[in-house]
């Protein structure tokens, strides 16, 4: 006897089962993968960029004789003689140059560098502190406790583990130097831009257990802090912190999840960091998708145990 012939016999609806089967779970995939599509569109998610570009112009950097400015230069531009196009640049710059991330060990001796930093570190829901107004009146503001109670007075307290973004809307001078820096000197004893003050960063680490910290202005200090508190407070309890972030005025003040991935240089105490958002992007609808999956996938089985 052949083998499988008594099966067969024992089964005989095995091959309609098998193409009903097939044909469903064709039918799960393509309607999973239109649905994806759409939940992707219905959900109404918006990404923001908050970093900027890397150019030989139009940057501005920190005036520190010791910072490499960015500079890209073009190292291979050709056609191979088979037709293949190859365009390779090299380009230098130092940790703390554009939007970038500063590891504890930028401050603390000792500290995690860059590549000892945790990808849940750097990614999660965030709140976004606007003292735009007060920073328009006043170049050298520093936030407090009582702006951040007054913020949550209307949009809640701070959840542990949140992500920090100070908006002193500063980023709309990047690349006018004078402006982004509060002087024309060259000089970093001259710097005027707004920042935190060292009781409100003692106050987002010891009562608000905050996991990151990011702000739109060259430095998370005040321009004229000689002693950086804001960064050796920070720094000093093991938290990263973003500098010169852009498009927080496009973000609401809840609501929206940031990531934040930095180059993994070892032990790096800065790196080049490309960061965004995503507003809308809770979980509630990919939890939807997978339970859609789930409720497709039980009723075929359902069926195809029925039919045996």
């Amino acid at each position: 006897m052949i083998p499988g012939c008594s099966f067969r016999r024992r089964f005989p609806q095995l091959p309609s089962i098998i193409m009903t089967s097939s044909s469903a779970l064709v039918f799960i995939c393509a309607a999973t993968s239109c649905l994806w599509n759409s939940v992707a569109v219905s959900a109404d998610v918006e990404i923001v960029d908050l970093s900027h570009a890397y150019a030989n112009e139009g940057m501005t950097f920190y005036p520190h004789p010791n910072i490499a400015h960015f500079n890209i230069t073009k190292s291979y531009k050709k056609t191979s003689n088979i037709g293949v196009y190859w365009d390779m640049n090299n380009f230098c710059l130092g940790e703390h140059v554009g939007t970038h991330i500063d590891a504890p060990l930028h401050s603390i001796p000792g500290g995690r560098g860059v590549h000892e930093l945790r990808l849940d570190e750097l990614i999660g829901d965030a709140v976004i502190i606007d003292i735009s107004a007060k920073t328009a009146m006043d170049v050298d503001y520093e936030c407090t406790i009582a702006d951040i109670r007054s913020w949550e007075e209307k949009h809640g307290v701070i959840p542990p583990k949140s992500i920090f973004f100070l908006r002193t809307d500063w980023s709309k001078y990047w690349g006018n130097d004078v402006k982004y820096l509060g002087t024309d000197t060259g000089k970093h004893e001259n710097l005027h831009l707004p920042g935190l003050h060292p009781d409100a960063a003692k106050f987002l680490i010891n009562d608000r257990q905050i996991k990151l910290y990011g702000a739109d202005a060259i430095s998370i200090d005040v321009g004229p802090s000689k002693h950086k508190e804001v960064h050796v407070t920070l720094l000093g309890a093991d938290i990263g912190a973003l500098e010169n972030l852009a498009n927080l005025d496009k973000l609401p003040a809840t609501g929206s999840k940031v990531f934040a991935i930095p180059m993994k240089i070892k032990d790096g105490s800065g790196a080049p960091t490309r960061v965004f958002a995503m507003i809308g992007a809770g979980n509630t609808c990919y939890l939807s998708f997978s339970l859609v999956c789930i409720t497709l996938l039980n009723a075929v089985m359902t069926f195809v145990w029925n039919s045996t």
